[in-house]
């Protein structure tokens, strides 16, 4: 063979092997441990930054890459429950090379969670709440009596019964759930009680905004178990006086609203009386039977300074019912609820605020009888 056919050969052999040294790669495996305990972990992402390989470990904890080019490049492991690791790992021609990954538990952290009870608002007013009933929905839903108690029935979780109007929430009884008007508690907020509490004696119309809070309340509610149920009385023009008048099936009503010391003071009194007795005997459906109720609800509050409000309230109410037939020749049962108070709310800066109240209240009821074999009781 002459001279230059094996300078043509050697450089043949050269022009193959140089691309193929050039391609070399190398296989990598590894397996990754958690740190402390020795487990495997399972589903770990790992990645080849440089060149955007990735894979995920088995069950076994074992990952492996068929093809990595000779060099140093970054591996990277991450896994939800572990601290994101990362090495450098060296590749020297076509050596395999396998690795051992621990990964640092740590605990996960998660965004807050804010855990807020059920709360239902019935405002003056549009408001972000759950659910909100405005005041024309409750004035024009047909009711008896323009009660706002057969108003928050409506509402999820309350339930009532089609002739009272006592509320029970998430399945207990109106005894643990606490009424409240301006912050003073109600302990017998219902007329005709006789009849298991037909209407509530705060008028509808008196009302400014009502919350409902069925669970997850604080202490400073009291030991009821199941709601809240608060309502605030309206809030009276700053000037001028408004006088309104109404009158239903079932009752008339009369309410004047008005302020004084130039803007700074406003009153309020709303007064209802029930006719039902009146309606029934027009009607022929009485049967003997004659029940009554009014009520009456009044304020007047004076705020001598932006951060403080003083106030004084009076609410009373009654209810009577007479029965006879011919075996009872007369029932006679009444209720009365009175209470007053007066209160002063101070806000001392935007942290620290204050409600001091100081109330009287009285609730009576007489029931009296007389039938053939009953007897007289009272």
């Amino acid at each position: 063979m002459s001279a230059r056919n094996r300078w043509t050969i050697a450089v043949v052999v050269l022009l193959v092997l140089v691309p193929q040294l050039g391609n070399a790669q190398a296989r990598v495996t590894g397996v990754v441990r958690g740190n402390g305990n020795g487990d495997n972990v399972a589903n770990a992402q790992v990645q080849i930054v440089d060149r955007r390989l990735r894979t995920l470990s088995g069950d076994d904890g074992r990952f492996v890459f068929e093809s990595v080019p000779p060099g140093t490049h970054t591996l990277r492991v991450a896994r939800i429950g572990y601290a994101p690791t990362e090495l450098e790992l060296a590749v020297n021609d076509t050596t395999a090379v396998e690795l051992i990954v621990d990964m640092e538990p740590v605990a996960l952290r998660l965004s807050e969670i804010v855990v807020t009870p059920g709360h239902f608002g019935v405002m003056e007013t549009e408001v972000v709440a759950e659910r909100t009933i405005t005041r024309d929905e409750i004035e024009t839903l047909p009711q008896l009596g323009e009660d706002v108690f057969r108003a928050i029935k409506r509402l999820p979780g309350v339930a009532a019964h089609d002739i009272s109007t006592k509320l029970n929430l998430r399945g207990a009884t109106d005894q643990e759930l606490l009424v409240t008007i301006d912050g003073l508690e109600l302990y017998e907020p219902y007329h005709l009680k006789d009849f298991d509490g037909v209407l509530g004696i705060v008028d509808v119309h008196s009302i400014g905004s009502i919350d409902l809070v069925t669970g997850g309340f604080g202490v400073e509610h009291g030991d009821k178990l199941t709601g809240v149920f608060d309502m605030t009385s309206r809030t009276p023009p700053i000037s001028g006086t408004r006088t309104t008048l109404g009158l239903s099936i079932t009752n008339a009503s009369f309410m004047s609203q008005g302020g004084f010391g130039t803007g700074r003071g406003q009153w309020l009194v709303s007064a209802r009386r029930g006719y039902l007795d009146i309606a029934m005997a027009l009607t022929g459906g009485n049967d003997g039977i004659s029940p009554q109720y009014w009520d009456v609800f009044g304020k007047v509050q004076y705020q001598p300074h932006r951060k403080h409000l003083f106030s004084a309230s009076v609410l009373h109410a009654s209810d009577n019912l007479s029965l006879s037939d011919e075996t009872l020749q007369f029932l006679d049962t009444g209720w009365k609820s009175s209470y007053s108070w007066v209160a002063w709310d101070a806000e001392f800066n935007s942290r620290a605020t204050a409600r001091t109240m100081a109330w009287a209240g009285r609730v009576t009821r007489h029931r009296a009888g007389l039938g053939e074999d009953l007897g007289r009781v009272s």
